[in-house]
């Protein structure tokens, strides 16, 4: 049994709708967690535009930001944490031979 609500896209209301479809159109698909927070679509909404604002602005390029955001849930252990930062490691086209390595 999950100790966390998730919500399916009929149960969302429409500012959580709206985060998701810029979510989509960003990433191609919803990550669990996002569907978590979406109980509370203002928290949905201040997460989304914080991740934004770490990934698009800055003197770093988002691949590389995404490659910090990996190593530091592989250093952390957190196994969905990696395979969602894996996941957008593909949607920023980083080569997967960059990926390997030591993850400890």
């Amino acid at each position: 049994m999950s100790v966390f609500q998730i919500l399916n896209d009929d149960e969302l209301d429409t500012e959580a709708q709206s985060v998701f479809s810029e979510v989509i159109d960003k990433f191609q698909s919803v990550p669990v967690f996002y569907r978590i927070l979406a109980v509370s679509p203002p928290l949905l909404q201040t997460y989304w535009y914080s991740y934004q604002k770490v990934i698009l602005e800055g003197m770093l390029p988002a691949a590389v930001k995404e490659l910090i955001f990996l190593a530091v849930a592989r250093k952390r252990r957190c196994v969905y944490c990696a395979s969602v930062h894996l996941a957008l490691s593909d949607i920023f086209e980083i080569e997967r031979s960059t990926l390997e390595g030591d993850h400890e």
